[in-house]
């Protein structure tokens, strides 16, 4: 099983798209996808486990007629621990050749979930029938495929909206997810402290895990959730340029808004995050 480390706390999907050469044994004009996997934010100090079984990807270019889309064939569902991507660690799913193109458009079938509390309790959980036959995601910036060049998709599967707790202590389970061309986007990280009542005197302050960010676009089109990780750290990839407010939340602690954060395509936008205790010491 592969894994890859990207400077991100979110758990995302990547999906790598590539265009080949001549003397790949292929039709002409097409490229090769490889699909890896990873997700978002959720209350993750009372979850050991958080499986989504994903059994079909496919994508549509911007050519394409009517509701024709790509099958990115996976040989078998594939079953995969997203709390074990945490932190910018993604996992292949698989790959496959595509034509070259812009593509805006992409069909997820996700089977069915389970969830493991820590205390044990295990909850499985099936798709809703009006997901079974796959849900579309809009490509936000769209992949551009160019011949002999490898670009990269992610998809972020929001974990935080995806497995709903319910009243009676079980889960619903509806895959919450987006997804964005990496080459055309840009990402926000850093970290989260507790100021200790001191904002001013930063020598004091000490990095807090399970923090909540959530970035949302300027025109609500963007709204994604990570946490931040035993050292305070965080960060969000795959976000299209432009301007975001980010929120900051934790138990027992002052959220933190801090408004007007410019993302810009290719970069990383550092952002440090200082939360005031509710009643400091």
């Amino acid at each position: 099983m592969k894994t890859k480390k990207i400077a991100s706390g979110a758990f995302t999907i990547l999906i790598f798209l590539s265009a080949c050469g001549k003397d790949v044994l292929m039709t002409p004009e097409q490229g090769t996808m490889k699909v890896l996997l990873t997700d978002a934010a959720y209350p993750i100090g009372s979850v050991s486990s958080a499986k989504v079984t994903v059994s079909k990807i496919e994508v549509r270019s911007d050519s394409s007629s009517g509701d024709n889309f790509t099958d990115v064939t996976l040989a078998q569902p594939k079953a995969i621990d997203l709390i074990n991507l945490r932190n910018g660690l993604t996992q292949e799913l698989n790959s496959a050749k595509v034509p070259t193109g812009t593509y805006s458009e992409i069909r997820l079938i996700a089977n069915d979930g389970q969830i493991v509390l820590k205390d044990g309790q295990e909850y499985s959980l099936k798709v809703p029938s009006g997901d079974e036959s796959g849900i579309k995601i809009k490509i936000n910036p769209p992949v551009v495929i160019s011949r002999e060049k490898t670009t990269e998709m992610l998809i972020d599967f929001d974990l935080s909206k995806s497995f709903v707790q319910q009243g009676n202590g079980k889960f619903l389970f509806k895959p919450v997810i987006r997804a964005a061309s990496i080459p055309s986007s840009g990402s926000i990280s850093g970290t989260v402290t507790n100021n200790n009542g001191t904002p001013a005197n930063t020598a004091d302050d000490v990095p807090v895990a399970n923090a909540v960010v959530s970035v949302v676009s300027g025109d609500q089109v963007i709204s994604t959730t990570t946490f931040s990780n035993d050292t305070g750290q965080y960060s969000v990839i795959g976000l299209p340029p432009g301007s975001y407010t980010v929120t900051t939340s934790l138990p027992n602690f002052s959220d933190q808004t801090n408004q007007s954060v410019v993302v810009s395509t290719g970069s990383v936008t550092p952002l440090s995050i200082q939360l005031s205790p509710v009643n400091p010491n």
